[in-house]
């Protein structure tokens, strides 16, 4: 099944969120884009690595750089990577990182629609 963006994101609740001002929404994305490779990066060595402060660190930024876009099912995932980051649940993290991926290029999709203008 193909995503629309509306599944992805809560383009009402963003919309408000950002005032209906789109020149925001293009710099958040941009600035996303720039970061979320590195933030990738950082989770995927912690969980390679079992490094659950690392995990946990770097989850809980990249969570809040996706809550920025209302993207539910992306921060969810973050979350639990965090969570299990601070918990000390390593052998969690395989699989969540595997959603969190999954997630993400949902999100990368859906940003780009976005900031292409569509259902803005």
């Amino acid at each position: 099944m193909i995503d629309t963006m509306n599944d992805v994101i809560d383009v009402p609740a963003l919309k408000d969120r950002l005032e209906g001002d789109r020149e925001l929404l293009k710099e958040l994305v941009g600035l996303y884009f720039e970061d979320e490779q590195g933030l990738i990066d950082q989770i995927a060595t912690a969980v390679r690595d079992g490094q659950s402060e690392a995990l946990w660190r770097a989850a809980h930024t990249l969570k809040g750089s996706v809550a920025n876009f209302c993207v539910p099912a992306a921060h969810a995932a973050a979350a639990a990577l965090e969570t299990a980051g601070r918990d000390g649940r390593v052998g969690d993290a395989p699989l969540l990182f595997d959603r969190l991926v999954s997630e993400l290029e949902r999100v990368r999709v859906a940003l780009r629609a976005l900031g292409a203008g569509q259902d803005w």
